[in-house]
């Protein structure tokens, strides 16, 4: 066996420091996705009523490790989901590499009707009018906390408004897993300091993205889905973890 360093086998010690800065990122991470589930517990009264509010939580802790792991593909995001962040698929990775690959929108930074209108035929229109609302509020988003109150605000009408079919439920797991992406995303920070016109920070800009990203992949693959369209999505964004 050859390597690659003179006279040892034995790794540098700056590797072994990036390997175990590494492992305590994605450690972190991991109790972070605990943490985000027991928010949800703990959420405003009004949306503790959300039937999906755990389980978009604890998706966005999941989606959280998997950014650390530098992932940015799908096949890489699935991989370092189960592989690094312990996430227990009920499917082989490459079916579900394939169906994701399959159904995922390509361009995320399309309007959610857009996104979404291969599969708008399972939604009733008072359904799918959510994902149009929410696309309104992303481009007229200012703030991470005025976006994430937005979002808030659009999910305590939806949990009045909506029953609890099949659809009903996955239009309100969209919204959740959107206002707790910003949440977490609104602690991450910018690679460089970049402005648009308008004065719109790229930060903001990402954030909106990756909350878009994560409703159409949550909408359109499940929840495994969501996790790897907003890693996806990030990827392509100055936003990293802080």
């Amino acid at each position: 066996m050859e390597s690659n360093t003179k006279g040892s086998l034995s790794p540098k010690p700056r590797f072994w420091a990036h390997a175990l800065s590494r492992a305590a990122r994605i450690s972190r991470s991991l109790y972070a996705a605990s943490v985000f589930a027991a928010c949800a517990l703990t959420a405003a009264p009004a949306l503790a009523q959300n039937p999906m509010e755990e389980s978009a939580a604890r998706s966005i802790g999941y989606m959280d490790c998997v950014i650390r792991t530098e992932a940015a593909t799908i096949d890489t995001a699935v991989v370092a989901l189960v592989e690094k962040c312990h996430y227990k698929l009920d499917q082989p990775v490459a079916d579900v590499i394939a169906e994701l690959s399959a159904v995922l929108p390509l361009d995320d930074t399309a309007p959610l009707a857009e996104q979404l209108a291969p599969i708008k035929d399972r939604f009733t229109d008072a359904q799918f009018e959510y994902f149009v609302e929410m696309d309104a509020i992303l481009d007229a988003a200012v703030s991470t906390d005025e976006l994430g109150a937005s979002l808030a605000k659009l999910e305590e009408r939806a949990l009045k408004s909506l029953g609890r079919s099949k659809e009903d439920l996955k239009v309100l797991e969209g919204i959740s897993f959107a206002r707790y992406s910003v949440e977490l995303l609104s602690g991450y920070k910018e690679t460089e300091a970049v402005f648009q016109d308008k004065g719109c920070c790229r930060f903001l800009r990402g954030v909106v993205r990756v909350a878009r990203a994560v409703i159409a992949g949550v909408e359109s693959g499940g929840t495994v889905g969501g996790i790897v369209a907003g890693v996806k999505a990030i990827a392509r964004e100055i936003i990293r973890p802080g």
